[in-house]
């Protein structure tokens, strides 16, 4: 495994849950959205609990909103988080 990958070839049950602990939220333009505190859900349905300017928010685990994963970097791409983020 390369130290990033996308989604779609990313085995999720080869991590645990606090693997993603402290981990960045990105865009794609590699600005920052916050930080992983925790994920919450079940093995079918992972959400990133995550902490931006005094507020948390929480992201699907999936292959619609997260583009790469960079285990060596620990940032998590994440496509429309400017308006997630908003939520």
């Amino acid at each position: 495994m390369t130290d990033s990958e996308a989604l779609p070839n990313f085995n999720l049950n080869n991590y645990l849950d606090h693997d993603f602990v402290n981990f960045n939220i990105i865009s794609s333009s590699k600005k920052l959205y916050g930080t992983v505190l925790r994920v919450l859900g079940s093995k079918t349905t992972l959400l990133l609990e995550v902490s931006y300017n005094d507020k948390t928010y929480l992201v699907p685990i999936n292959s619609s909103f997260i583009v790469l994963i960079d285990l060596k970097e620990k940032n998590i791409m994440v496509n429309n988080i400017e308006e997630i983020s908003n939520l």
